[in-house]
């Protein structure tokens, strides 16, 4: 089997106040009941829940949940408070755990939001002045490139983080070992266990230089321990390697863990396999598949005790937990699904299933091939010599620049002279400025909820219209679902009628209670989409209120047809650049733009939508729009560009 090391998981953010508070024991309830507790303060409730989904590393409904009301919260903190403001750094804290979080949520489907997340975690981290934490997420990047097996990339995160923990913050042993972790994990699969050996013992040097006793320590303590066993197995060292993989047993059973007893059961058992005790090593290997706990555990320690069994030459039980193996590391590990087809090779050559051998065969041979190459060899290698130097080299300008820093004292008092004088004079000016623009803005604003209100009746009328009709025709159950509906509806209409913008999650979910509503009214029956653009975040994207709602509205009053075969309508959301474009199209009678305008309802509509787009024109600088696209019997087409807005 192929080298498996564990792969350093993400690692979690807690920052407060400029500081990083590692993960510790709470009572979570307690957590969610300060979290829930809409009187406190704020910051509480973040600080609670983000304790809260630091504790429980899982991807359950409340971590989710909570995960992204520190999102909002943050967010709206940003937008309240002053940048450079303690208050505005705690807020830019919270972002970076929000972005970094939703990172680690979606790492495992390939979303390719990871890096998005990822760097703006980054930004947040700056912004806060946690400049540790920034360059922890580089790590994170790090892994995420390895994941890709872009090993240039993920070694120059790496890299660039151990400068900042050896040469810039001397005092973090903790990003020290966690970067040399890493560092190692690339030469493991590059099956250098010497070079990777070389960084675990630097690693294991700084994790037992303080006595700290936390979590994210013992985490990754047991993470060095176990890849330093897995790294002596493969050198054929095998008592070193349970010398290791023992220890890392033992603190996790001290620290009452289970999060890789499993890999380690597994791993034992492969040291008393390549001492040629097999009894032993079925035993290691039986008991490591009992205690796995996730899909990549179950997949390692499943294949392992397949391939006890192939040797065995119990060719069907060997089947069974390659397929297994081959199941739960779909989607998980390239080496263990490599490992999971070359042992159901074998075992299907053993029962004589030779074409679905060979097929297991080449599968493993491509995967292999994507996995090893001599060009990430080199680039490791070379990575390595660029890091030496460049260490070197920064070390020097260090020194240099302390022995100038009596001169730039002079020179830093002399700018701070000219720039108090430059602020005297400006401030005045300035003052006057932001007058004029607060003036125009509530102007603006004004003008907006005005014309927010006028759209609002026309939907009230013909809603409670639906609702007369079902009750005139003896139909009190479909009254009662249409009015069910129509109160969410109202109250949806009275809270965005206050708002300039909404979040875009918040326009979704209107918009499919809209939809279902309309359904629900119209005996011509209809199909609807709603596509959003992957780069957008929909709980922090900010659009205009109810935009869409009457080229909707014409689509399903005028446009649909008993007769027609299929009536289907859908809206998309789609970024591009500082620009939001939405569309919405629809399979109806369409119409010319003539008769539109002739008509004093849907002309009422278009002259609202022109002016509301004039005034976001007016008050963001930029350009917003929409065109109309119709033709007879194929269809309408409405396109909107506003400006891209977001809580922060």
């Amino acid at each position: 089997m192929k080298s498996f090391s564990i792969k350093t998981t993400l690692f979690f953010l807690l920052v407060f106040a400029g500081g990083k508070v590692l993960a510790q024991d709470y009572d979570l309830d307690s957590l969610k009941r300060v979290a829930e507790n809409e009187k406190n303060a704020d910051t509480v409730r973040l600080l609670a829940m983000a304790t809260f989904v630091d504790n429980t590393y899982a991807t359950d409904e409340k971590t989710v949940f909570y995960t992204n009301e520190i999102g909002r919260m943050a967010a709206l903190g940003i937008k309240k408070s002053k940048k450079g403001t303690k208050l505005y750094k705690t807020y830019a804290g919270y972002m970076a755990i929000y972005y970094n979080n939703k990172c680690h949520l979606i790492q495992k489907s390939g979303d390719p939001r990871v890096f998005i997340y990822l760097d703006k975690a980054m930004r947040y981290s700056k912004e806060a002045g946690n400049e540790a934490d920034y360059y922890y997420l580089l790590i994170n990047k790090g892994g995420m490139y390895a994941r890709l097996n872009k090993f240039k990339q993920a070694q120059e995160c790496y890299f660039r983080a151990l400068y900042f923990f050896e040469v810039t913050d001397k005092k973090d042993d903790f990003g020290i070992a966690f970067s040399y972790i890493n560092i190692s994990t690339l030469y493991n699969w590059q099956s250098d266990h010497r070079t990777s050996l070389f960084y675990l013992k630097k690693a294991l040097h700084y994790l037992n230089k303080d006595s700290v006793d936390n979590m994210d320590y013992t985490i990754q303590k047991i993470t060095c321990l176990t890849n330093m066993g897995s790294d002596y197995i493969f050198l054929n060292e095998f008592k070193k390697a349970r010398k290791y993989l023992k220890a890392a047993l033992w603190v996790e059973k001290k620290n009452e863990l289970d999060l890789f007893s499993g890999v380690l059961y597994s791993k034992i058992g492969l040291t008393y396999r390549g001492e040629k005790n097999a009894k032993e090593a079925f035993r290691y290997f039986q008991k490591g598949y009992e205690m796995a706990s996730d899909e990549t555990t179950l997949a390692y320690t499943a294949i392992n005790l397949g391939q006890a069994y192939l040797e065995e030459k119990n060719y069907s039980k060997a089947l069974e937990f390659g397929n297994e193996g081959l199941k739960n590391s779909e989607s998980t590990d390239k080496d263990l699904r490599e490992s999971a087809y070359n042992l159901l090779y074998e075992a299907n050559k053993g029962v004589g299933q030779y074409k679905l051998a060979v097929e297991y065969l080449e599968k493993a041979k491509t995967l292999g091939d994507s996995i090893n190459s001599i060009e990430n060899t080199k680039e490791l290698k070379n990575q390595r010599e660029k890091y030496l130097y460049e260490k070197k080299a920064i070390q020097l300008k260090l020194d240099a620049a302390q022995k100038n820093a009596a001169k730039n004292k002079i020179l830093f008092g002399l700018l701070i002279t000219l720039l108090v004088f430059l602020f005297a004079g400006s401030f005045l000016y300035v003052l006057y400025r932001n007058r004029q623009r607060t003036i125009t803005y509530e102007k603006n604003e004004l003008n907006q909820r005005l014309l927010r209100s006028q759209m609002n009746p026309h939907f009230l009328f013909n809603s409670l219209n639906a609702i007369y009709n079902y009750m005139d025709k003896n139909q009190p159950e479909e009254a009662g679902r249409y009015l069910t509906s129509f109160a969410k509806m109202v109250r949806s209409i009275l809270e965005n009628s206050r708002e300039e913008n909404v979040v875009l999650s918040k326009e979704l979910s209107w918009l499919h209670n809209y939809m279902k509503l309309q359904q629900l009214r119209f005996e011509s029956p209809f199909t609807y989409t709603i596509d959003v653009d992957p780069e957008i975040v929909p709980e922090l994207t900010l659009v205009p209120p109810m935009l869409v709602q009457p080229f909707v509205e014409n689509a399903i009053e005028h446009g649909f047809s008993a007769d027609r075969e299929t009536n289907s309508l859908g809206v998309s959301y789609r970024k591009n650049g500082d620009i939001l474009e939405i569309a919405v199209f629809d399979t109806g009678s369409g119409f010319q733009k003539k008769n539109l305008e002739n008509e004093q309802r849907q002309s009422l509509a278009l002259s609202i939508t022109e002016e509301r787009l004039r005034l976001l024109t007016s008050k963001y600088k930029k350009k917003a729009n929409f065109r109309i696209e119709s033709q007879p019997e194929k269809g309408t087409r409405i396109f909107f560009s506003v400006p891209f807005q977001t809580l922060a």
